[in-house]
């Protein structure tokens, strides 16, 4: 059975690294788009190998000098490591994207494999892995927050497995390894609320304490603090007299209506700009569909039980069909 998981991994990394054929083929005339990555993130992550890498307090080639805690890429995280030893940043661009796709294809195989997909499940290993490598194709902005969106499947995965008290010294440094390499402001703010949600439901509603749950918490935010150091003293010490750009801006408020119709237009049924079309409606009847064909016990996929009764579960739905149609 181990031969045969192998296998199928590997052969939805090779269906990965197919994706990239036309990158070493076509070179730096490959498409990337401008906004957001030739004008911001591949600049500055060179900007910050052409400079002091760590420290340099002034970036004189913007804004007539910017301080540098005014310059929110790291340049500690995996991402920044990556343009700095790699020799271009298209080379890094590629690499880090490959990258980021291959872990989000192994964290959802893990995730389902381990945690999900019951093993008595037909055509399992196939399910596995082609959920798995449909997941690693999703649109995700992985040049600027690396495993932000791609890292989810491997970090939900290993603190399933020390809530279940499998306290294996892997599962820290995958915990530690994905606060660098993914975004505090972008995820790691609201995985670490929501995992320490269910730490104090724990503690509060079963008194059980979870020792090794709160200590991959606590792992994954100071992982987090040391990466993101410099967005924090911003946010919170910075006395510096910069004005941010976007504190400037001029352009009228939308009411709340507008505002709201333009959502659910825009990132409702179009999903986000930086994910590409991504019809969000077949999402959420997907997700319809798997709740009501889950009612009946022993009839879905799921090896976690939920707990709950049929009343419960429709809230539920409706909760997930309001989270996608927010940020999708």
């Amino acid at each position: 059975m181990e031969k045969i998981k192998i296998k199928y991994y590997l052969s939805g990394i090779l269906l990965i690294a197919a994706y990239y054929i036309p990158f070493m083929i076509m070179g730096e005339d490959s498409y990337i788009r401008i906004h957001d990555i030739l004008d911001q993130n591949m600049y500055g992550y060179g900007l910050l190998k052409l400079l002091n890498y760590y420290h340099h307090e002034v970036f004189p080639q913007i804004m007539n000098g910017l301080p540098r805690e005014m310059y929110m890429v790291s340049g500690y995280s995996i991402c920044s490591l990556l343009f700095h030893v790699l020799p271009t940043p298209f080379i890094a661009y590629v690499v880090n994207d490959f990258l980021c796709r291959m872990i989000g294809f192994l964290g959802m195989f893990l995730l389902l494999d381990k945690h999900i997909i019951r093993e008595d499940v037909r055509l399992r290993l196939l399910i596995i892995c082609a959920t798995s490598l449909i997941y690693s194709f999703l649109g995700s902005h992985n040049i600027d927050g690396g495993l932000t969106v791609m890292g989810q499947p491997l970090l939900f995965y290993v603190f399933v497995n020390l809530y279940k008290g499998y306290n294996k010294w892997w599962n820290y440094l995958i915990i530690l390894f994905i606060s660098f390499y993914s975004s505090f402001a972008y995820m790691g703010i609201f995985a670490c609320i929501i995992l320490g949600v269910i730490w104090l439901y724990e503690v509060v509603k079963k008194r059980q304490f979870h020792g090794s749950f709160v200590l991959g918490i606590l792992l994954l935010f100071t992982g987090y603090v040391i990466v993101e150091h410099q967005l924090i003293y911003s946010t919170f010490i910075n006395n510096s007299a910069m004005v941010s750009h976007r504190e400037l801006f001029v352009h009228p408020v939308p009411g709340f209506t507008e505002n709201l119709i333009r959502h659910i237009r825009e990132f409702g049924l179009l999903s986000n700009y930086y994910s590409g079309m991504f019809f969000t409606p077949v999402v959420v009847l997907a997700v319809c569909i798997g709740f009501i064909t889950n009612t009946k016990k022993d009839n879905g996929l799921l090896y976690i039980k939920l707990g709950i009764d049929r009343k419960s579960k429709y809230i539920v739905l409706l909760i997930v069909g309001i989270l996608l149609f927010v940020f999708l």
